[in-house]
């Protein structure tokens, strides 16, 4: 089956974007809302770029009226909760991210998620807990490893940090904050 004319900007758009060409992706989804007010998917996707340029503000009203036309989108969702907490908005965050744990508790982006949140309100118990439930999901995850670790070392547990930041690096040798907190961690 072929994109009928209505869809076409959104796939161009997609096209563009997995192409890492934002400046040409951003247009064809505009367009696309302009023909499918109604496309979620597209406002998702323009929020992402929104963010990615620094117009936080524009990027988090997209991801709402996407959630706004799909309750259930956990991207969505997830990508609001990430747009909060870049706006210091940890709460705001933390309910958005409960929802898509509501829905769907085994979505390990949405724990890690969740754990950054606490970690950055310093409810640092919350945020281990956080980082383990995901953990469970996703064990692969350096940017958790790396989350657990900073929790771990806000708690002064300098083994558990240690161990946890080590693997972050084995998940993702190239990692330079990990490669920081290792070197602070061994001093």
């Amino acid at each position: 089956p072929h994109a009928n004319r209505d869809e076409a900007h959104f796939y161009l758009g997609l096209v563009a974007d997995a192409k890492g060409e934002t400046a040409e992706a951003a247009p064809q989804y505009q367009a696309d809302l302009k023909v499918d007010p109604n496309n979620s998917a597209a406002y998702n996707k323009l929020g992402l770029i929104l963010n990615q340029d620094g117009k936080l503000d524009d990027a988090i009203r997209h991801f709402q009226k996407a959630i706004q036309l799909k309750p259930l989108d956990s991207a969505a969702r997830t990508n609001l909760a990430v747009a909060l907490m870049q706006r210091g908005s940890y709460g705001q965050a933390a309910v958005e991210l409960n929802e898509v744990l509501r829905t769907n508790p085994h979505d390990a982006a949405a724990h890690f998620c969740q754990g950054f949140a606490f970690l950055y309100s310093k409810r640092v118990n919350e945020a281990i807990s956080k980082f383990r439930e995901g953990l469970r999901y996703k064990p692969d995850d350096a940017e958790a490893h790396y989350g657990l670790a900073s929790a771990f070392a806000a708690q002064r547990k300098r083994p558990e940090a240690v161990a946890e930041v080590r693997e972050a690096l084995r998940l993702r040798p190239n990692f330079p904050a990990a490669q920081e907190m290792l070197q602070q961690l061994e001093r």
